[in-house]
């Protein structure tokens, strides 16, 4: 008989930031290029820095994701909400979808809104946070290369 897969979402460091550098999913990279251009670990490390409670989700120990909620600024009561991950993700989707809700209401804390922008094509994520229950509105250019992105964002009950 086979152990049971062990999950786990602890805080996360730098060397979560440097492992999954080399490993994002596909249109995590697609939406990495077209908003910033910045290097993949350069971004792990500014969301790492910059959220108020960077977590990482695990799956038997391996980083599978990592997330967090920055504010718009120090007196905003807006923050942008953000994950990157691995493809792994999709073999785990049901743990996966469950645990996120309960993040979620964490990471919302005092906050009023929060929000972010997903690339058109990033179907499955899509799908995805709207199962989570976020908003979106119409595409739009967005980013340094201007891609159609689409703005979701979750308001406070």
């Amino acid at each position: 008989m086979s152990e049971a897969v062990k999950y786990n979402i602890r805080s996360a460091d730098e060397y979560d930031a440097e492992y999954l550098s080399t490993r994002l999913k596909h249109m995590d990279l697609i939406e990495i290029a077209a908003v910033s251009g910045r290097g993949t670990y350069v971004v792990l490390k500014s969301g790492l820095l910059g959220s108020e409670n960077c977590r990482v989700g695990t799956v038997d120990g391996v980083p599978l994701c990592m997330y967090g909620v920055r504010k718009l600024s120090h007196l905003s009561d807006t923050g942008v909400v953000w994950m990157l991950g691995t493809s792994e993700i999709d073999n785990h989707a049901m743990k996966f979808g469950r645990e996120c809700k309960k993040e979620l209401k964490k990471m919302m804390g005092n906050l009023r809104m929060i929000e972010n922008h997903c690339h058109i094509e990033n179907k499955k994520t899509i799908v995805w946070l709207k199962w989570l229950g976020f908003k979106f509105d119409k595409p739009a250019p967005y980013g340094r290369k201007q891609e159609m992105f689409r703005r979701f964002y979750m308001e406070a009950k």
